[in-house]
């Protein structure tokens, strides 16, 4: 007897409604169906972004190391950026010093095909001549770039053997105080706009400076913010002259601060 009441006979089987098992059968074909439907789409998806957005121009603002079509070439070069949209997400978003001389890439899509991008280099303070080039460092003494070229307005490091020096690492510099005071001086000198030819440090770690026809002797590493500043001071009123600006003493407040005409 069932939860109803009735009797149920020996070998008596309930027959269910046939629908439903018809139903239960079809679920299998529809969710084939719906899987298909969205890999094809997929598919036409990624074909239209693989096959449809091949990157064929190329607008470049902000270098000046480069040629627009130099850099665009570089750029272009890095695995699968020759598809605009890898490269908007490669540069703007995973973008990790692939160039040293660049320190930030902006993208943007104009269209499928074509790109603006624009760049800004990192701050080159100096040079230093190499045998048969130049090899120019930023303000952390990183060398950025390597060029037969001679750059405008960039003072040139002198007194070190750089021979070995490679872009994309510091500068050969083996005693790291020294390395200091090269970035410090030549970061000085930029930031206080003195105009400087030459910095060179000799075998006793001494500094001097070269700014047109004076040379201003800094000492060897001592208090070298206040002397470039006192520098930029001295030289404004040494204008024309041509000698030696002795502040190898100066320690900020006292010290000698004589300049000695040619």
């Amino acid at each position: 007897m069932n939860e109803s009441g009735v009797r149920k006979r020996p070998g008596w089987q309930q027959i269910e409604n046939p629908k439903k098992h018809k139903k239960h059968r079809r679920k299998p074909h529809l969710r084939l169906e719906v899987i298909l439907a969205v890999a094809i789409i997929l598919g036409i998806i990624a074909l239209a972004a693989v096959y449809g957005f091949r990157t064929k121009s190329i607008t470049i603002t902000g270098s000046t190391m480069y040629s627009e079509e130099e850099l665009s070439e570089m750029l272009v070069s890095r695995k699968y950026c020759d598809n605009s949209i890898y490269f908007c997400l490669y540069y703007d978003c995973w973008y990790k010093d692939d160039f040293p001389f660049l320190d930030k890439i902006h993208v943007k899509m104009t269209s499928p095909v074509s790109l603006e991008v624009t760049v800004k280099e990192k701050e080159i303070t100096g040079y230093a001549a190499l045998e048969d080039s130049n090899i120019y460092f930023d303000t952390k003494g990183m060398a950025v770039l390597q060029s037969s070229s001679i750059l405008p307005d960039i003072p040139q490091l002198a007194g070190f053997d750089l021979t070995g020096a490679a872009v994309g690492q510091t500068l050969p510099i083996d005693d790291s105080r020294l390395l200091g005071n090269v970035t410090e001086v030549f970061n000085d000198t930029k930031e206080a706009g003195i105009s400087v030819n030459t910095i060179t440090f000799d075998s006793k770690g001494a500094i001097t400076m070269e700014a047109g026809s004076v040379k201003v002797e800094l000492g060897q590493g001592e208090y070298i913010d206040e002397k470039v500043r006192l520098a930029a001071v001295l030289l404004e009123k040494l204008d024309g002259k041509s000698g030696t600006l002795h502040l190898e003493d100066y320690n900020g407040t006292n010290g000698n601060r004589s300049f000695e005409e040619n």
